[in-house]
This record gives C-alpha cells, structure tokens and sequence, in this order.
C-alpha cells in the first residue's frame, strides 16, 4: 500500500437513488483518482468505500456532498484502514 493512503467508509441518506449518484461518484473518483466502491442499499441509502491521499478523498466527498446538497439529508463517515483496491466501480 503506497503511504499516506487513507480510507473512508461513507453511508448517504436522501434521495440518493435513482438520481444518477452511484455514476457521478464514480466518474468524480476516477477523474480524483480515488479506489473503492460504491453500491445501493435496500433501505434506500448508498454506501460507499473510498481510498486516496488525505487531500484526494477530502476533495471528493465535499464534491460529492456540494453536487447532491438538495438530495443528502444525513451522511456518516467513518475512517478505515485502507485495503488492497484498484479503480472505482459500482457494485450492484
């Protein structure tokens, strides 16, 4: 694992479904150059995993949390320890 990799494991509530999240996180992190995941819940929520530098993975959840403001009532965030993970996709 290169050093200085961070990771963060991220749950959204909202109207966070059907909205086009899942492929806006994913093509966010691809340009930040961001590892991980993310996936629909069947409560209605999505959950996401996410590893880069402090500053990548700072950057990418402001820029997601600014793009879907009118649609995250509430988000949680928990740092993890990073894993072996290459890309970014979307899990179904």
């Amino acid at each position: 694992m290169p050093e200085g990799i961070k990771a963060a494991h991220l749950f959204f509530e909202g109207r966070v479904q059907g909205v086009g999240f899942r492929y806006t996180a994913q093509n966010l992190a691809r340009r930040l150059g961001i590892d991980g995941w993310v996936k629909n819940l069947p409560d209605g929520r999505v959950e996401l995993f996410a590893q880069a530098k402090q500053e990548f993975l700072e950057k990418f959840v402001t820029e997601l949390l600014g793009l879907f403001k009118a649609n995250i009532y509430n988000y949680s965030l928990e740092n993890c320890p990073p894993q072996e993970y290459s890309g970014f996709r979307v899990i179904f």
